[in-house]
């Protein structure tokens, strides 16, 4: 049985990007969401992403909030 990983994120747009859904029009930021991509082909576990409302994603932002202080 091979492991799975589930990537969450409040970026729908992001979460987009990297189930190329959409595709970023900056080519900076298309450099770097093929890297992403790359890398997590690279993982040797099952991912999938899922994405989270921003409403819904109070744990992430208390997180957010520890590490800045």
């Amino acid at each position: 049985m091979s492991s799975k990983l589930v990537i969450t994120g409040d970026s729908a747009l992001i979460i987009d990007f990297m189930l190329r859904v959409a595709r970023p029009s900056r080519p900076h930021l298309y450099i770097k969401v093929k890297k992403a991509q790359a890398l997590v082909r690279s993982l040797p576990f099952q991912t999938k992403f899922r994405h989270i409302p921003r409403d819904l994603n109070s744990v992430a932002d208390a997180l957010a909030r520890e590490a800045r202080a």
